[in-house]
């Protein structure tokens, strides 16, 4: 999705897991907020079972006159009119583990990312753009933070970009 960015953050035992739409002018974001937290909730329902309940869900749309059906698919306080789309809920069950998880799907599941990642590697302009657009949601946008999500020292990750012919303020 090249128009919105998933979030995680963790708090000591609260998880933020949200979606935030960056793209402008961008037709209906109620509704693809509203839309994309159901799917998370539906995601999670379905990892952790029927027993997950988020402690709030956030929306960053208006309060509507009758939010009962939000409650009840939700079942958890709605708070509207938030800078974010986002599920609150205890970091506990990010050590659920799946019930019927199959390992050997994991190991391939686990490959294939290292491929990706691999594959990924060497675009430092398109990468530090990916990192961007949700370093940006969350308030938390510096060199030097950047530099520390790849691991890497600031002056390091200057000098790939200048080798791809870029900036980090450009970006």
């Amino acid at each position: 999705d090249r128009g919105a960015a998933p979030t995680l953050s963790i708090d000591e035992d609260v998880v933020v897991l949200g979606y935030a739409i960056y793209e402008p002018d961008v037709e209906s974001p109620e509704q693809i907020s509203d839309c994309a937290m159901a799917m998370a909730t539906n995601i999670m329902r379905l990892l952790c079972g029927p027993d997950w309940l988020p402690d709030e869900v956030l929306l960053p749309r208006q309060p509507l006159a009758d939010s009962g059906p939000y409650r009840r698919f939700l079942r958890a306080p709605v708070r509207f009119d938030q800078e974010t789309a986002a599920l609150v809920f205890p970091a506990h069950w990010l050590d659920h583990r799946i019930a019927g998880a199959n390992p050997i799907f994991r190991q391939v599941f686990e490959a294939h990312i290292r491929e990706l990642e691999a594959a990924g590697a060497g675009d430092w302009k398109e990468n530090l753009r990916r990192m961007l657009r949700t370093e940006l949601l969350t308030n938390q946008c510096s060199a030097a933070t950047v530099a520390d999500r790849f691991a890497i020292h600031r002056r390091t990750l200057s000098r790939h970009l200048r080798a791809e012919g870029a900036g980090f303020q450009s970006l």
